[in-house]
């Protein structure tokens, strides 16, 4: 594969922990936010107030029918948990769920309950109550939280949208008569062997050592793949391991046709236009058919460089410049991206 070329800032950057990619529709509705990858999968999660079970989450994957996962953490010192018990509005529903039903990626993670029960039963009490309380039943002493379930609703419908359920038989909260169709869209994957042979051939291929990421860290930075037309597949797929803030991206293409290759996105230089076969912290907006790179000149995000591409179904990249924006001056003012300094056009 032909030399990558990087653009960036002339700004020194110390790289150290992972960082996530960019997200996809994100929102907050009173006490419940909503986190959608660029793949569409959505969380929904809410806090308590400083108890031991701080966080309760539900997630959900694009696709119809679904499951409705539901995510709580357990701390360490607590051994062994043994089950769940979820009360909403101070027993009008109580729901329990044994520990020996559910899973973890790894020891410090939280643990993941699957199960029709939690959309047809629980969820739906949920939206109906205006409490929730989560108690863990451990080896080594029990954990609880108490959270508001103001907000849940808007955030379910919220994800309904997101995820293309409005009025389906698998919506959350938009509950409707249609029934759910398979539709070809966005695609997350956890490891590099679920990729198709040509695009990870690609991939490995591509310079900068793209393939040369721990595992583990390859599925943290949701690579995903989405169709902006009938004819392709765009694939965003992490090269090399991420800095504190910056993780880096390059895009591949697959055609119908079975031909596949990696994607050169129009820049502005400082010595006229080039090309870039990668970028920094990508976002996808599917309904606009734009890409997004968001390089940050420090964690906050108060300096950087944004570029905009624009799909346009047309010749050997697909994506056209639309534009660019920087500012220089890392000043603590996190003022809206589309308010900065556009350079371009």
């Amino acid at each position: 594969m032909g030399l990558i070329l990087r653009f960036v800032l002339p700004i020194i950057l110390l790289f150290a922990t992972a960082v996530q990619s960019f997200a996809g529709p994100s929102k907050t509705f009173r006490d419940w936010s909503v986190y959608c990858t660029n793949a569409l999968s959505c969380t929904l999660s809410t806090q308590s107030n400083g108890e031991s079970v701080t966080t309760f989450s539900l997630t959900r994957e694009f696709g119809p029918n679904t499951p409705l996962k539901l995510s709580v953490y357990v701390p360490q010192d607590r051994g062994t948990p043994e089950r769940l018990l979820l009360v909403v509005d101070g027993g009008a529903t109580r729901f329990e769920l044994p520990f020996n039903q559910a899973s973890r990626s790894g020891e410090y993670d939280p643990w993941v309950f699957s199960g029709p029960a939690i959309q047809a039963t629980l969820f739906p009490a949920m939206k109906a109550g205006s409490s929730l309380s989560a108690r863990v039943y451990a080896s080594d002493g029990n954990i609880e939280g108490s959270f508001s379930l103001s907000g849940v609703v808007a955030a379910a419908l919220f994800v309904d949208e997101a995820q293309q359920r409005l009025e389906q038989t698998d919506a959350l909260h938009a509950v409707g008569g249609k029934i759910p169709q398979q539709i070809e869209g966005p695609r997350q994957y956890s490891s590099a062997g679920q990729l198709p042979p040509k695009i990870r051939a690609a991939w490995e291929a591509a310079t900068f050592e793209c393939s040369d990421i721990a595992p583990d860290t390859f599925a943290a930075l949701n690579p995903f793949s989405d169709v902006p037309d009938e004819h392709t597949r765009i694939y965003i797929l992490p090269c090399g391991g991420p800095g504190a803030y910056n993780a880096y991206y390059a895009i591949f293409r697959e055609e119908k046709t079975g031909a596949a290759q990696i994607v050169g996105l129009p820049q502005m230089g400082a010595n006229g236009p080039g090309v870039t076969y990668g970028a920094y912290n990508l976002d996808w907006d599917r309904n606009k058919k734009t890409l997004s790179a968001f390089f940050k000149g420090r964690g906050i995000g108060d300096c950087g460089l944004l570029t905009t591409w624009q799909w346009s179904d047309g010749g050997d990249s697909g994506f056209v410049l639309k534009e660019l924006r920087r500012k220089d001056d890392c000043d603590g003012q996190n003022i809206p991206l589309e308010n900065w300094p556009k350079i371009w056009p």
